[in-house]
């Protein structure tokens, strides 16, 4: 990389995935958002093993 050169947001995502699923929903494909990131989405956070409400 060149000092002083800019890095987009979309350098930093895994390449070599194709999709995210979590819960049987699909979360990401083809290096697009599947569902609203801003909506509700599946699953439940996990904090030390357990999830949380």
């Amino acid at each position: 990389m060149l000092a002083g050169s800019l890095i987009s947001a979309d350098s930093h995502i895994a390449t070599g995935i194709d999709a995210v699923i979590v819960n049987g929903t699909s979360l990401r494909q083809h290096n697009r958002d599947a569902v609203d990131p801003r909506g509700a989405l599946p699953g439940k956070l996990l904090r030390n093993g357990r999830a949380v409400a």
